[in-house]
């Protein structure tokens, strides 16, 4: 979207996240007694305090490059829905295969949590995009799995490589599932009181345009 940024991995334990809002079934089996929307929101706004406080003990750091623009941190966390379940990584080929097979003819729902801070200003919304499957072979199921890309992704299939032949329709914002929300982050800077275009690179502008 043209945003100069930085990536920075958290160090955040989301199994402590997600434990407190897990009730642990006697088959071992969990189920969450918040909604799903709930929870990505909620580990999104703790990698991004994660990452934040990182930046406290230094007053200076909370502005970009010297100047007056607030330092802005972004976290995101994703949860793919299916059928009432939270699907992670296949752990295996043969799990892999059972994942998209279910998948025939039905949807899911790939649920973004996206948390903005600043020095002043905090802001939130959580995107949920529809992802309904078409008709797969078995055939083109293995193929798809010989190209290691589903034991990669939550949910065993990308939409933006192998896995987009077999999604026959998205409702909802199609980034949200690639990456995040791009419309999404702009209102959250909208929500904060800040401009965008502050945070642009400035190399993306041509020179003989300005004037």
């Amino acid at each position: 979207a043209g945003l100069k940024f930085k990536s920075l991995p958290s160090v955040l334990d989301e199994k402590s996240i997600k434990e407190k809002v897990e009730i642990k079934m006697a088959n071992s089996e969990k189920v969450f007694d918040k909604p799903f929307e709930y929870i990505v929101k909620e580990l999104a706004k703790a990698k991004a305090y994660d990452i934040f406080n990182s930046f406290l003990d230094d007053d200076n750091s909370l502005y970009l490059d010297e100047s007056d623009t607030p330092l802005v941190v972004l976290g995101c966390d994703s949860m793919y829905e299916f059928e009432g379940k939270i699907l992670g990584k296949p752990k295996s080929d043969e799990e892999a295969f059972e994942m998209i097979k279910s998948y025939i003819g039905k949807s899911g729902v790939l649920h973004t949590g996206h948390y903005l801070i600043t020095k002043d200003e905090t802001a939130r919304i959580t995107v949920s995009t529809k992802i309904t499957f078409g008709d797969i072979s078995d055939e083109e199921i293995w193929w798809y799995i010989k190209t290691g890309e589903p034991r990669k992704v939550a949910g065993a299939f990308a939409i933006d490589s192998f896995g987009s032949a077999y999604i026959s329709e998205i409702e909802g914002d199609y980034h949200n599932i690639v990456g995040v929300s791009v419309h999404a982050v702009r209102n959250l800077f909208k929500q904060c009181g800040l401009n965008w275009l502050d945070y642009m690179d400035p190399s993306l502008i041509e020179e003989d345009l300005l004037d």
